[in-house]
């Protein structure tokens, strides 16, 4: 074992993080750190920083490899030059906290391309925040990462979205905000329902439970939304109800904060809940069209992304209804603001439309189908064999 492989399981177990914590951390893989600190692999100085400033090291580990490792030579690029940690003072919190905040209504109408690195390298900028006892930009930290979940989620790439979210959920918890750890397993709740994993998504919604207040209504109404869709998805109807009755209640006013779900004040998030969750149960498909048309009413403009997945909802259970008609009128505008909207989301619904249109016969069902056949297209893969993941 190397002296620095020896040095960095010493400190990771001191603080009392797992490999799997300290990969997420750090954007290495679990299986590559084993082998650094088994000494089956040489430590660059990239590693080396980035542990470095994940386990509060003050470059004591750094040090361990400077000598023999040479720097890479300096790249410009259109991204932020990596200089090192910084000191963030508070004066700058409100400053970052808004322009994460209008990172994330940027990509509610328009391709998260716009602002995937930005919001990576703002994400990132926080957690090389030299005073890393700071609560105060511990919590940034962790909605930064948990805002990078959700725009690499928006682009495509899950396993990074899962990486991003883990994230979240530790700074959380460092900062003592067992709310925002609940809301990033909510966060992973979210990710697991995307594939159809009712069993991950059922256990950290089960886990989040345990992180809430159980007198904040709010709160509450956030994991009764997820236990609504999770019971949907395994066909409990007594649990979807008593789900549904929680988060109809919920108070209008949200609490800020909490993702995507915070920006969905009023009457928007239990209407939305309903919709998607009868649709999910699939039980009563005119009961599913009311509840998505009503649902349509009261979803605001500015939520572009939510207002057209709410409504290929509709078009998907107007067509599984048999409505063919109705479901038709929704695909042109549906595929055009897809493409806008660049949202591998959007586009997963789309696709179940094109799939759904094909149980029926007829030629203009035959040239929808064709319409998102060659508007749509899958988003790219991932590499599963790279170290280094961005």
């Amino acid at each position: 074992m190397s002296d620095f492989g020896a040095e960095l399981r010493r400190r990771r177990m001191s603080a009392g993080i797992s490999l799997t914590g300290l990969a997420a951390m750090v954007h290495f893989t679990k299986g590559y750190l084993s082998k650094v600190e088994n000494g089956k692999a040489r430590a660059n100085r990239s590693l080396a920083q980035a542990v470095d400033r994940a386990l509060d090291a003050r470059g004591e580990l750094l040090a361990l490899v400077t000598d023999r490792v040479r720097p890479a030579a300096p790249q410009v690029s259109a991204s932020a030059v990596d200089d090192g940690p910084m000191v963030i003072g508070t004066a700058a919190l409100p400053l970052l906290q808004g322009l994460l905040d209008q990172y994330r209504t940027l990509t509610r109408v328009a391709t998260p391309r716009l602002a995937i690195d930005a919001v990576r390298d703002v994400a990132t900028r926080l957690q090389q925040h030299l005073g890393r006892r700071d609560e105060a930009v511990t919590v940034l930290a962790a909605q930064a990462a948990e805002l990078a979940g959700w725009v690499e989620q928006e682009t495509g790439d899950l396993r990074a979205a899962h990486r991003w979210t883990l994230q979240s959920r530790e700074l959380a918890t460092a900062a003592g905000r067992a709310d925002l750890a609940g809301f990033a397993h909510l966060r992973l709740a979210d990710l697991a329902l995307e594939t159809k994993d009712v069993d991950s998504a059922l256990a950290h919604v089960v886990t989040a439970r345990h992180s809430f207040d159980a007198g904040d209504p709010w709160l509450q109404g956030l994991l009764a939304a997820r236990q609504a869709r999770v019971h949907a998805l395994r066909g409990d109807k007594a649990e979807v109800v008593h789900a549904l009755a929680v988060v109809e209640a919920m108070p209008a006013g949200s609490i800020g904060g909490y993702g995507e779900d915070s920006s969905l004040g009023g009457a928007v998030l239990p209407a939305v809940t309903v919709g998607w969750a009868l649709y999910e149960l699939g039980d009563d498909l005119p009961a599913t069209c009311r509840a998505l048309q009503d649902a349509l009413e009261v979803v605001p403009p500015d939520q572009a992304r939510l207002r057209h997945r709410v409504w290929a909802r509709l078009a998907l259970a107007q067509a599984e209804d048999g409505d063919l008609d109705a479901a038709g009128e929704h695909v042109v505008t549906l595929v055009e603001d897809a493409r806008v909207l660049e949202s591998a989301t959007a586009r997963s619904d789309l696709r179940r439309l094109r799939e759904t249109f094909g149980k029926w016969d007829g030629t203009e069902v035959d040239s929808l189908r064709a319409l998102l056949a060659e508007r749509l297209q899958p988003p790219s893969a991932s590499d599963p064999d790279q170290v280094r993941v961005r």
